[in-house]
């Protein structure tokens, strides 16, 4: 959804880290404080490099 949605395929959004903190703050509080921001920026790093788009 990072990259896809939100940052429209490009690498990295527009507005940066702003993106990323108000989603941790979003998921942290339904999902709890596994989705802090260098975790998103990590699972954000791992898409993009394991994407399955790489793989077709």
């Amino acid at each position: 959804m990072i990259v896809e949605e939100e940052q429209n395929g490009k690498e990295r959004a527009e507005y940066g880290k702003q993106l990323l903190k108000g989603l941790s703050e979003e998921l942290k509080k339904e999902f709890g404080k596994v989705f802090s921001v260098d975790n998103l920026e990590n699972m954000r790093k791992f898409y993009l490099t394991y994407s399955i788009s790489d793989f077709c």
